[in-house]
């Protein structure tokens, strides 16, 4: 099994096939396409997207669901063909996709995450 070096967690072991690959990076952060989730029982429903490139660099996340349970996304055609997924329907929350937002912490402390952003 393949090792990841955190900052926060350390080296852990991971599942090469539940590594999360993102073909375009992630907006900022282009050049870092390969994430696995850690997920710390006492912190949930919030889950850790760690690059596996880069150790400092780690997101705190949420699943939508957890935000707003009828939060609606949806995918571009062109997105839904980059990731290889069937380009006449939507993916369904839960079902074949996990719908994360990452977390922004504000000055004060509280946390926000942002529904409205989109990149493509």
């Amino acid at each position: 099994m393949p090792h990841v070096q955190t900052r926060d967690f350390g080296l852990l072991e991971y599942d090469p096939h539940a590594a999360l690959q993102f073909p375009r990076g992630l907006p900022g952060f282009e050049d870092q396409d390969r994430f696995v989730l850690i997920e710390q029982e006492e912190l949930a429903p919030v889950v850790f997207l760690q690059s596996v490139k880069t150790p400092d660099l780690c997101f705190l996340t949420v699943p939508i669901s957890a935000i707003d349970p009828h939060y609606e996304m949806g995918m571009t055609t062109e997105d839904l063909a980059l990731l290889a997924l069937d380009e006449s329907r939507q993916p369904a929350s839960g079902a074949n996709v996990l719908w994360l937002s990452i977390l922004s912490a504000a000055a004060n402390g509280r946390f926000t995450a942002n529904l409205l952003a989109r990149w493509w």
